[in-house]
């Protein structure tokens, strides 16, 4: 059950240790700006920089499952949604 696993792997511990394996992996930085705006208070805007502080790129990502109209999405694989233009 998630739920009984929860209180064990608090987000911010998880996503932080993700970002420092993809450090020791890729040697790139991942890091959280809070200063971009976002369409929700859970949603978070990170930016990517090699080890020469190079920028790379950036993403967005929503940790948080939340109930969307199908009209607006469409799921492509479980716990993936993406948005068509």
């Amino acid at each position: 059950d998630d739920e009984v696993l929860r209180p064990y792997f608090p987000m911010e511990s998880v996503v932080g240790g993700m970002f420092s394996i993809v450090n020791e992996l890729y040697g790139i930085r991942i890091t959280e700006k809070s200063s971009v705006p976002v369409w929700h208070t859970d949603v978070k805007y990170y930016e990517i920089h090699d080890e020469d502080q190079s920028f790379l790129g950036a993403f967005y990502a929503d940790w948080s499952t939340r109930s969307l109209p199908a009209s607006k999405c469409r799921r492509s694989f479980p716990g993936l949604w993406f948005f068509p233009k």
